[in-house]
């Protein structure tokens, strides 16, 4: 290896559960999860980048993001809808007033947490539809791609193994500088 350079193992996925659980078995062997990056596809055409999967796979300066795992994507709904909710009760207790009887707060209370889950739902479903887009144009489009970081060649092997069962297409080493 040259100096200042780093090696990558690279592959190509066709589906969202394979590249998902290629990455949590990369994290749950040899790979921290900093060392692990598919394409920011939304970066790349802001960019002008227009490139086939085969060349970004290869390309240093293709915009890089981490994959953002499901379970990850649960927290992210349930803080949403969790917060809608909570901002929707305090606002409906506002409404109705200091000095309002209790089962008036109670009522302003739950009827503002249910719209505000309900907003907060909405918002989630959208934020989940538009992201849950663009992973499915990068498939259809070839350029579900993965990068490791693998120092050396145990972890080369590691890397590459783990991709290729997992359905990794197109899975190689290269070094970027």
């Amino acid at each position: 290896m040259q100096d200042g350079s780093i090696n990558e193992t690279v592959g190509v996925f066709n589906d969202m559960r394979s590249l998902n659980e290629a990455i949590a078995e990369l994290e749950g062997t040899a790979f921290p999860r900093q060392d692990i990056s598919i394409l920011d596809e939304r970066a790349a055409r802001s960019e002008g980048i227009v490139m086939d999967g085969q060349a970004m796979a290869d390309d240093p300066e293709a915009p890089r993001t981490i994959l953002i795992r499901p379970e990850e994507k649960a927290i992210g709904v349930g803080v949403i809808i969790g917060g809608g909710f909570y901002a929707g009760v305090v606002t409906g207790m506002f409404a109705a007033g200091i000095g309002a009887p209790m089962d008036t707060l109670l009522l302003m209370g739950l009827s503002g947490g249910l719209f505000g889950a309900s907003l907060g739902a909405l918002v989630a479903w959208l934020l989940g539809y538009y992201y849950n887009g663009l992973l499915l144009r990068q498939i259809k489009a070839g350029r579900m791609i993965l990068w490791v970081r693998t120092p050396g060649e145990e972890e080369q092997m590691i890397a590459t193994d783990i991709m290729r069962r997992h359905g990794g297409r197109r899975v190689h080493v290269h070094q970027v500088h």
